[in-house]
């Protein structure tokens, strides 16, 4: 009897062990296929942004990556969707930006928190940024849904901030989807022209600072109302 449970004892270590081999290089080959999807996207985005979206052909990604375009199809159809993992990367960064804002429970002040993550994920996610709202537009056919509804939360987000504040009676009613895309338009425009360095000839102020500005600027001319209309 203590023969057989030793044996079985060994029998059950040994197979044990060979699971545990098994799993360990399983774990091992996704690791090296995510750190490969990653290497492909840097590789495509810093591409994508230096030549432009039609001269970025799979051989090119392939040659910068360093692999061979067959083995780059192993993990994705085409540049197309590289493009399109990029993009919901880069909304998913945004998203991280404007969760940092949802512990304020002043809605003005929640909300003009909001504009700022809108500067500040541009000014510090600049490739990202360029990628998704200064680039050609993919055709919205080709977006898969799900990538179409991560995508729409971001905006989805900024209307419910200006919900919050019409229903507090700090903003007058407005159009919430007029108002989100206004508001939206402003940050774009002086996002673009701060990644364009279109304004450091007509100011002395740093970037940040400058930022800090605008969305003060924006707040000051936004339909807020005021202690009089409210009283």
């Amino acid at each position: 009897m203590y023969i057989n449970i030793v044996h079985y004892y060994e029998r059950y270590s040994k197979g044990r062990g060979m699971e545990s081999l098994s799993t360990r290089r399983a774990q091992a080959r996704d690791e090296q296929r995510r750190q490969t999807s990653e290497d492909i996207l840097d590789a495509a985005l810093q591409l994508f942004i230096s030549e432009g979206y039609g001269a970025v052909t799979m051989r090119g990604i392939a040659a910068r990556v360093g692999c061979s375009p067959g083995n780059l199809y192993h993990y994705f159809p085409g540049k197309n969707e590289i493009f399109l993992a990029l993009r919901d990367q880069g909304f998913e960064l945004f998203r991280e930006y404007q969760a940092r804002t949802r512990d304020i429970t002043d809605s003005v002040a929640r909300l003009r928190a909001h504009a700022a993550a809108y500067l500040r994920f541009a000014m510090e996610q600049p490739r990202h940024y360029e990628l998704m709202f200064l680039m050609p537009a993919v055709d919205p056919e080709s977006i898969p849904a799900d990538m179409m509804e991560r995508s729409r939360r971001s905006l989805d987000l900024l209307r419910s901030d200006l919900r919050a504040c019409m229903a507090d009676g700090a903003m007058r009613e407005w159009d919430v989807d007029v108002a989100a895309i206004g508001m939206w338009s402003q940050l774009h425009g002086f996002a673009s022209l701060l990644l364009r360095r279109r304004l450091a000839l007509h100011t002395s102020l740093s970037d940040d600072r400058l930022a800090e500005e605008l969305v003060a600027f924006m707040f000051a001319h936004i339909p807020l109302t005021s202690k009089e209309e409210g009283s």
